[in-house]
């Protein structure tokens, strides 16, 4: 889940968040923030519209816009991105937890009945200093879900229950 959420690329390439929030402000979102210097890969964009003094068409037509200059992030689907922007802020709607608990919950069902017979259910936790975001705790469960096998089954399942989340940190 927390796989990627700093970019590829840093300030100097073509995609990166401080050319993301560039493209915000030049989208009328003026307040939008560069991101943090000490961090300049990390996840920006944990405003909302409403603390930006704009509306939420106005702030989602410049999402849109600008979306297009974010660095690679692990996440491929609108879910995957969503929950990226979740784990790294800490301001998750819980509409989005919600759906990602859900989702995990039926990978991790897949995964139990497809050659993982211990795989956990998920949490909530923090991880590595990241804000609360759910996750598998492998570790308690004595799970390498770095081995080929479970990546293999991983694969697998997410193909079988059309999961569209972060499976994996």
């Amino acid at each position: 889940m927390f796989r990627g959420i700093a970019g590829a690329g840093g300030s100097t390439s073509s995609t990166s968040y401080v050319a993301y929030s560039g493209c915000m402000r030049g989208q009328n979102i003026p307040n939008f923030p560069d991101p943090d210097p000490a961090h300049p890969d990390a996840v920006v964009g944990k405003e909302s519209a409403q603390q930006l003094g704009v509306s939420t068409s106005t702030y989602e037509s410049a999402r849109r816009a600008c979306m297009h200059l974010l660095p690679p992030a692990g996440g491929d689907t609108a879910e995957q991105q969503q929950e990226l922007q979740c784990a790294g802020s800490g301001t998750c709607s819980q509409a989005v937890v919600q759906n990602w608990m859900s989702g995990l919950r039926t990978l991790a069902g897949c995964l139990r009945t497809h050659g993982e017979p211990n795989w956990p259910d998920p949490i909530i936790t923090s991880l590595a200093g990241h804000p609360p975001a759910p996750h598998f705790p492998y570790q308690q469960a004595g799970i390498d879900h770095h081995s080929a096998m479970v990546l293999n089954e991983v694969q697998e399942c997410l193909r079988l229950t059309g999961f569209q989340g972060l499976p994996l940190p």
